[in-house]
């Protein structure tokens, strides 16, 4: 990048700043920042451990105190620590829907063994804010010096990264044991810097600089807490302490802001942690102000230089764009190159890069489902840019094993309680990446045999063969305290094969021909179904969204068998869903949907969609059982969501609290749709989403059918829906 932007008076001292981990207390880095130009103490270099090293990596890079703070406190960090990049075509296997996963590679590991995350998205994240900074170089030559702290791996010594890639070097530092993969630089690789110890002081010492300012975020605590959910972080807290307090010894200034009150998690604290109240920051200024005037009593030339007038240094934004004309692919699949050198044709060669092209690029190298790490370096030596791509392919197991469970229940004046277990068993990789064979059953009161063969053709197209033969048996109680019941049964088979495509990012058409057969109490019958269906999809989560829009449409066409038992016809469905954000903790949830059949004459008690049942409990959940068969079905609900809390730990989860009403009606004709037929109820709700389509929801309200007496209800379900 050129001769060093900063250089600084030969006669002035040399000021190094060192950056404490500390998870999300790290935030309160970006108020030091503010301070330190505030008074005009200007530093040669930042050195930073975790996050310590993301605040103080951007900072060098040129971002502002503001910058800062605009760019991480808008980050999901759910999504930040949570990523596992998946095949575009794995939610077919509905292998999320089972929450407890375990992988068999020569032992019996559960599914987070490597660490929950491989800091896919954190990477991403890092190297889309520091595209104009080049790869394969010496971070002195950085507007402002960086060095970040890191743990090699296995030999346990702590390295400060001084050259390379900057999003690497940072990424590096912060890969939090248990939670990140060791992310892998040239053959070695590293975990969080923190491992061995918070503040670097001595390395810098040996760098040759003068005057170091540390700021250390896990000071001794005054009082022990015996909590039990406070323990575990303090006991971090005062192991992180002690290995530091030698290197703080060593420290000109030691600053220690008041953050305590936080743990390493709060990251949707963002705000509060670097928002210092007017106390702390007069106190931690006066320090500052005291160590402004050591070096200038020091320093031959008064205050030129570290303590005097601020040396222009260029803001992010004023760095030149980095245009890259080639690409070196290394660790492709033969079957991937040809694909990612179009993608690179078309969003990146010969344009400025860009934050969104450059994330988009990743995104659909990620989308093959073949990768768990792919790293883009900038490679200016010879005068053009070249793409540096390295990509890691993915060693997932041979073998998944699934557990979990559903349960679904409702007390009202007809109740019903229904619990399921599931388990299965799935074998990746059998004919190429992304198959897959997923065999699963459940038990209890729903006895079921399952199994899918999944083949992707390429990274957007797969054809799919399924099967599975269900029984399902409703025993529903007339009153909440009878002893007497309804049973209702059905035994059902069915099979298809479907073939699939991705279309973009968000929208997806598939086709299916299908065999259905099904025996209820009250008849038996077959038919031969082709199904297709066009979806998109943009909600945030597909449990509780609080953004974002979703739509499906579906035709059918069934014919019976044997064609003389009965009449073919078609049926039309619509699924929508809107999730309107009305402020940060608000949001508006509409539904709706409608199933209909054209060309039928008398309804038949087989039609599988006319009736309202619990795949339909999103809406009515006071419902008992089944209800009448019908040829046309319509629903539809308003929610106003409330969620108290962005997450509930830093891994995941979710807490929603709702008000909510929902309609709808099933009818055998057009002409029969009555308002003193419709359907409805209204209710509160809480919710909790433990992970991406796995949770529990409690209802409790009233509902009914058109004008007669409201029944009280509540209802609790458990598992994917």
């Amino acid at each position: 990048m050129g001769q060093r932007l900063n250089a600084q008076a030969e006669e002035s001292p040399k000021v190094a700043l060192v950056l404490g981990g500390g998870g999300a207390k790290g935030f309160v880095h970006i108020a030091i920042l503010e301070l330190l130009e505030e008074l005009g103490i200007h530093v040669d270099m930042v050195a930073g451990v975790s996050s310590g090293a993301i605040v103080g990596g951007l900072y060098c890079a040129g971002y502002s105190p503001e910058m800062l703070r605009e760019a991480l406190s808008q980050l999901d960090w759910v999504s930040f620590f949570l990523d596992r990049p998946v095949s575009p075509f794995e939610d077919e296997l509905a292998a999320q829907n089972l929450p407890l996963r375990f992988r068999l590679n020569g032992g019996f590991t559960p599914d987070w063994g490597k660490g929950y995350s491989t800091g896919e998205t954190a990477y991403t994240l890092f190297k889309s804010l520091t595209v104009k900074i080049p790869s394969y170089i010496e971070f002195d030559k950085l507007p402002i010096p960086f060095a970040a702290g890191a743990v090699a791996v296995p030999e346990g010594r702590i390295e400060m990264i001084r050259r390379g890639d900057l999003a690497e070097a940072i990424r590096a530092s912060m890969g939090i044991q248990g939670i990140f993969e060791p992310l892998p630089i040239d053959g070695q690789r590293y975990v969080d810097g923190g491992l061995l110890y918070n503040l670097p002081v001595r390395e810098v010492r040996d760098m040759g600089y003068d005057v170091v300012i540390a700021v250390e975020l896990f000071p001794l605590p005054e009082r022990i807490n015996t909590a039990p959910m406070d323990v575990l972080p303090m006991m971090n807290d005062l192991y992180s302490n002690r290995l530091s307090r030698e290197q703080r010894d060593l420290a000109d200034l030691v600053l220690m802001p008041d953050v305590q009150r936080f743990t390493t998690m709060d990251f949707s604290k963002a705000r509060e942690i670097y928002s210092l109240a007017p106390g702390e920051r007069e106190r931690l200024k006066e320090a500052l102000i005291g160590l402004k005037e050591k070096i200038a009593s020091i320093s031959e030339s008064g205050v030129s230089g570290a303590a005097g007038t601020k040396t222009s240094i260029p803001a992010y934004g004023e760095l030149p764009p980095i245009i890259p004309q080639g690409i070196a692919i290394s660790g492709a699949l033969p079957s991937d190159r040809s694909g990612i050198e179009k993608s690179f044709a078309r969003l990146i060669r010969g344009k400025p890069l860009e934050q969104g092209k450059l994330s988009a690029f990743i995104r659909e190298i990620y989308r093959t489902g073949n990768y768990r790490l792919v790293i883009t370096r900038t490679d200016t030596r010879n005068g053009s840019a070249l793409l540096d791509l390295q990509l890691y392919p993915d060693d997932k197991a041979k073998i998944l094993l699934l557990a979990g469970g559903a349960y679904h229940g409702v007390l009202s004046s007809s109740s019903i309680s229904k619990l399921s277990l599931s388990s299965g068993v799935q074998f990746l990789g059998l004919t190429g990446p992304g198959s897959a064979l997923s065999l699963g059953s459940s038990v209890l009161d729903i006895l079921s045999f399952r199994f899918m063969y999944l083949q992707p053709l390429s990274s957007r197209v797969f054809i799919s063969v399924s099967g599975d033969i269900v029984r399902d048996q409703d025993i529903v109680i007339q009153g909440p305290l009878s002893n007497s019941g309804v049973v209702s049964q059905v035994l059902a088979a069915s099979g298809s094969l479907k073939g699939g495509i991705r279309i973009g990012d968000h929208s997806a058409l598939s086709i299916a021909p299908e065999i259905f057969w099904a025996n209820t109490v009250d008849d038996q019958g077959a038919s031969l179904a082709f199904v297709a269906a066009l979806s998109f999809c943009t909600l945030d989560y597909h449990l509780f969204p609080s953004r974002g829009i979703y739509a499906q449409i579906g035709n059918t066409l069934y014919f019976p068998l044997p064609p003389d038992t009965g009449t073919h016809y078609d049926s039309l469905s619509l699924d929508l869903t809107g999730a309107l954000p009305l402020s940060r903790k608000f949001s508006l949830i509409a539904m709706g949907g409608a199933e209909t059949a054209f060309g039928l004459g008398e309804p038949s008690r087989l039609i599988p969609f006319g009736h309202f049942d619990e795949f339909d409990r999103v809406y009515f959940p006071h419902l008992a059982g089944r209800q009448p068969y019908a040829a046309h079905k319509a629903a539809a609900s308003l929610a106003l969501q409330f969620q108290p809390w962005k997450n509930l730990t830093i891994l995941g989860g979710r807490m929603i609290l709702s008000l909510s009403v929902a309609a709808g009606e099933t009818t055998a004709s057009w002409d029969e749709y009555k308002m003193d037929r419709i359907v409805w109820n209204g209710s509160f709700n809480m919710g909790i989403q433990l992970n991406k389509s796995f949770g529990l929801q409690f209802r409790a309200g009233a509902g009914g059918v058109g004008s007669q007496h409201a029944a009280p209800f509540i209802s609790l379900d458990i598992g994917s829906f």
